[in-house]
């Protein structure tokens, strides 16, 4: 059951692309793993450092907006 847990945010975010889109399934992405974090800490009182760091992960790899590629870098 904790693995299906772990992959609960990853999970979701391919049945988000598949049905609506990357912007979907990125805010799909953002939105369960902050949930994952918070249902953790209110059921068991702490918070894992997994599911910490890829909460952060997500958040910060998936909010570059429109930022420029840097001169002679191309995506």
């Amino acid at each position: 059951m904790k693995i299906l847990y772990d992959f609960f945010p990853i999970l979701l975010f391919f049945v988000a692309y598949k049905l609506y889109g990357i912007y979907a399934a990125t805010a799909t992405a953002i939105v369960s793993t902050i949930a994952q974090v918070a249902l953790f800490w209110l059921r068991h009182r702490r918070i894992e450092k997994m599911h910490l760091i890829s909460c952060c992960c997500t958040i910060r790899c998936s909010s570059n907006g429109n930022q420029q590629w840097p001169t002679g870098c191309s995506p």
